[in-house]
């Protein structure tokens, strides 16, 4: 068997195929029960267990989300959706806590 790779790039990882930011995508914003949310899921649990057993040192930081002045409704939305993932539980922070 053959593989090849193409690559628009004048050299390979010349773009972004070579960088790793260090952020484990929890699969929030793909569309519920799609194969890019679910890998991130797994891919995220597998990830915290391997650093576990190497123990590698790593914190889990969260993430912030928030709406545009109009975007409440929807943001409501986006929350009862990443609320059914099986990631830590998301907390709804008001404004004045910020």
């Amino acid at each position: 068997m053959e593989v090849y790779v193409l690559d628009a790039a004048p050299y390979f990882a010349h773009h972004t195929s070579g960088r790793n930011s260090g952020v484990r995508h929890a699969g929030l914003f793909y569309e519920a029960g799609s194969l890019k949310e679910t890998s991130c899921i797994e891919g995220n649990r597998m990830t915290l267990e391997w650093l576990d057993t190497l123990k590698v040192p790593h914190r889990p930081c969260g993430k912030w989300i928030y709406p545009d002045p109009d975007g409440r409704e929807a943001l409501a939305a986006f929350y009862e959706k990443i609320r059914r993932l099986p990631i830590p539980a998301p907390e709804w922070v008001a404004a004045d806590r910020l």
